[in-house]
């Protein structure tokens, strides 16, 4: 009788309730690991790309400050009406309409004459001033911004007088999520003063920038 019992103790296990109890608490543990890694790495995610979106703004504003600081010739803010004709101003609140496409355009090789590149035309076709041939790499720059796609592009112009817009290869892509981009010269003749303004939106969180 003893030796039957010893037999039946040795064989004892889990029980049903122990079993699924145990994988219960096993189940909360490894459910609370998971959410704990997971809502890491979108805070993580979120994180890098915040500081990856200032870090592009922040490079925006030095190369447009730069080029601005080196310009030579003229500056030019220009926004772009419902027939896609450049309409020159001063800053946004001359503008008689809301302008989804603007630029600014630094001159360095030229005077300006007037003529303004329009994105409806095709580079070979848009208007240019008249070039001073230059031998020492001064070119004319240009920063054009699209609220459709909520980008800024840069392109620059040598002695060929044109142009690149977007779409083309050598008009380059300088910062996203740009919701608005604001000039104003209207301090440039008596102080040579440029003001630069840009609202950031990614995923909901706004951010802005003004030099």
């Amino acid at each position: 009788m003893k030796e039957q019992m010893r037999v039946r103790k040795k064989n004892s296990g889990f029980s049903l309730v122990e079993l699924i109890i145990a994988v219960a608490i096993m189940a909360i543990v490894i459910g609370s690991v998971c959410s704990f890694i997971i809502i890491g790495s979108r805070g993580y995610a979120r994180s890098n790309n915040d500081i990856s979106v200032q870090q592009e703004a922040q490079l925006a504003f030095n190369q447009m400050s730069d080029i601005i600081i080196d310009a030579t010739r003229s500056i030019n803010y220009v926004g772009y009406d419902s027939g896609n004709q450049p309409v020159k101003a001063l800053k946004d609140a001359e503008f008689a309409f809301s302008p989804e496409k603007k630029a600014l355009i630094v001159y360095n090789l030229a005077t300006d004459d007037g003529s303004l590149p329009s994105p409806s035309a095709s580079p070979s076709a848009s208007p240019a001033p008249t070039l001073e041939p230059v031998s020492d790499g001064r070119k004319n720059y240009m920063f054009y911004w699209q609220k459709d796609d909520e980008t800024l592009y840069f392109s620059e112009m040598d002695a060929s007088g044109d142009f690149p817009m977007p779409g083309d290869a050598d008009c380059v892509m300088l910062a996203e999520h740009v919701t608005e981009f604001e000039v104003d010269l209207s301090q440039v003749e008596e102080r040579r003063v440029v003001k630069l303004h840009m609202l950031f939106d990614v995923g909901g969180k706004k951010f802005e920038m003004t030099n």
